[in-house]
């Protein structure tokens, strides 16, 4: 019997919960709204995903001596897509806004899974950098 009464109050305390609950739901023109359960509702500000690859972080260092510039650094893949056999393409300005050349690099590893990193290393040959920061712009391209 204490059983049977439990599992009532059990059901009495849970099923307001569900039945008040706030909802979610999508608009004709494809748009999240959140329906409260106070008969409001609100848009819902969806985090924006990447469609493509993307430079985490990256650093730079002149080669004097060489006389070329070396841009290492990390790419993210904030996609739902695995994506394989790509490599970077960087083009590099100084800031004053003088171009210095552009380099490629194959990403390492090479398949890289959604939320996964891959590293990679660009060599500008006949170039240095005479001011202290370097601007770069860049793209993947498959191989």
């Amino acid at each position: 019997m204490k059983k049977i009464i439990y599992f009532f109050f059990l059901i009495l305390f849970i099923l307001p919960y569900y039945i008040s609950a706030d909802e979610y739901a999508i608009t004709d023109s494809g748009k999240k709204v959140l329906l409260k359960d106070d008969g409001t509702w609100e848009y819902v500000k969806e985090t924006e995903k990447s469609d493509s690859l993307k430079i985490k972080s990256w650093r730079w260092n002149n080669q004097e001596i060489f006389n070329w510039i070396t841009i290492e650094g990390v790419v993210i893949n904030n996609t739902n897509k695995t994506y394989s056999n790509y490599q970077i393409i960087i083009n590099a300005e100084d800031a004053d806004g003088n171009y210095l050349g552009n380099g490629s690099s194959f990403l390492e590893p090479s398949t890289i899974r959604p939320g996964r990193t891959a590293n990679f290393s660009v060599l500008i040959t006949d170039a240095t950098c005479k001011t202290k920061s370097l601007n770069i712009s860049y793209q993947f391209d498959k191989w």
